[in-house]
C-alpha cells in the first residue's frame, strides 16, 4: 500500500526512510524539504515532494500525519477539503502522543478508517531497525486496519481506550523516558568536563544502572539507588554541592535532582519524612535553593 507522509521532522523523516525501503512511499508533505540536498534521495526513487498536501496529485491508500501537535487540525482541513471524495476507505494516522484519534473525525466521517498511533521510540538518528519491535499506542475505532499498516512497519501496536487525562499522563511518561533521561545524561557528561577525563568512562557505569532497572522494570517500586542518598552521608553530598560552587548553574541542577530522588525515595517508603526533613537540615538545601 502506497503511503504519503505529512511532515519531515525526526519521526517523518525516519518513517519516509523506512516506508523507502520497504518501497511503499508515495509523496512526502513537506515546507522545507524541496529546498534541501537531502530532497534528492527521494526523488531519485521516484517519490513525490510537495510543500502542500493541495499540490498532491491522489491520496493514496494511507497516510501518515507527523506533523507538530498545533498543526494537526490544519492539516485534517487540507485533506478534507482537497481529497473529500477520496476519502472513504483509506486510512489516515497521526503520530501526536498528546492527542487521540477525535482530532481527525472530520475524516472519519468522510470515510476514512482512522487513528492516533503514537511511536514509543525516539528517531534522533535513524537506523534500519528502528522500528522493529517498539510499541505504537494507538486509539482508533479501526483497530483492524491500523494494525495491519502498523505491523508491516515493523511495530507491535497495543490498543488504548485512554481519556484526557490519562493520555496526558501517558505522554508525560514516555517524554520523561527519553527527554529526561536525555538531560540527566548530558548533565553527567557535563559534570565530568570538568575534569581531566574523558566522558567515556562513565558509559560501563551508565549501561549498567540501566540494566539494573531494566531487571525488574515491571516491578512498580523497583528502585535500585545506590550511593550517599541511601546512605545518608552527609559529608559525601555536601563536598558535591561545595565542589560546584563556581559552575552555579550546575549546582543548581545538582540541587534539584536530589531533590527529585529525595521526593521519590519518599514515595517509596524508602526515606521517611523525618529522613528527608534531616538530609535537608544537615545540608542547609533550604537555603541553597534560594540563592
Amino acid at each position: 500500500m502506497d503511503t504519503i507522509v505529512v511532515g519531515f521532522g525526526k519521526l517523518g523523516k525516519a518513517l519516509a526512510l523506512e516506508l523507502l525501503k520497504k518501497n511503499r512511499l508515495y509523496a512526502i508533505v513537506s515546507h522545507h524539504l524541496p529546498l534541501t540536498e537531502e530532497a534528492n534521495q527521494f526523488t531519485q526513487n521516484k517519490v513525490r515532494i510537495v510543500k502542500k498536501i493541495s499540490e498532491l496529485e491522489k491520496l493514496t491508500g494511507s497516510a501518515f500525519i507527523c506533523s507538530n501537535d498545533d498543526q494537526i487540525s490544519e492539516v485534517v482541513k487540507e485533506i478534507a477539503l482537497n481529497f473529500r471524495n477520496e476519502l472513504v476507505g483509506k486510512i489516515i494516522i497521526h503520530c501526536s502522543g498528546i492527542h487521540s484519534h477525535k482530532i481527525l473525525d472530520e475524516l472519519k466521517k468522510l470515510g476514512a478508517y482512522t487513528a492516533s498511533a503514537h511511536p514509543l521510540q525516539t528517531f534522533y538518528y535513524y537506523h534500519s531497525e528502528i522500528f522493529q519491535n517498539i510499541y505504537w499506542i494507538v486509539q482508533s475505532e479501526n483497530f483492524e486496519q491500523i494494525e495491519k499498516v502498523l505491523k508491516e512497519i515493523g511495530g507491535n501496536p497495543i490498543l488504548v481506550d485512554f481519556d484526557e487525562r490519562q493520555r496526558a499522563i501517558y505522554h508525560t511518561s514516555a517524554v520523561v523516558s527519553s527527554n529526561f533521561l536525555n538531560s540527566l545524561l548530558l548533565f553527567a557528561r557535563k559534570l565530568i568536563t570538568q575534569i581531566p577525563l574523558e566522558s567515556k568512562v562513565l558509559i560501563p557505569l551508565i549501561e549498567q544502572t540501566l540494566k539494573n532497572n531494566l531487571t525488574n522494570f515491571s516491578e512498580i517500586n523497583s528502585f535500585p539507588l545506590t550511593g550517599p542518598i541511601v546512605r545518608k552521608d552527609f559529608e559525601t553530598i555536601r563536598k558535591h554541592i561545595d565542589a560546584l560552587s563556581l559552575t552555579p548553574n550546575l549546582q543548581q541542577i545538582y540541587l534539584e535532582y536530589l531533590k527529585i530522588t529525595l521526593l521519590l525515595c519518599k514515595e517509596l517508603g524508602i526515606l521517611t519524612d523525618e529522613e528527608i526533613h534531616t538530609i535537608e537540615h544537615n545540608l542547609n538545601l533550604q537555603n541553597l535553593k534560594k540563592t
